[in-house]
C-alpha cells in the first residue's frame, strides 16, 4: 500500500510538472501572439 501511494504521488508530481510546463508554453505563445498583433496594428 505504501508503494502504491508513493507511486501515485510520483505520478501526481510528474503530472504537475507537465502542467506547469504546458502553462508556461501557453503563456509564452500568448505573449508572442500579442506582440505580433501589436506589430500588425
Amino acid at each position: 500500500n505504501d508503494l502504491d501511494e508513493k507511486g501515485f504521488a510520483h505520478y501526481i508530481n510528474k503530472a504537475k510538472n507537465q502542467l506547469r510546463l504546458l502553462c508556461s508554453l501557453v503563456r509564452d505563445l500568448n505573449i508572442r501572439i500579442s506582440e505580433s498583433e501589436f506589430q500588425i496594428q
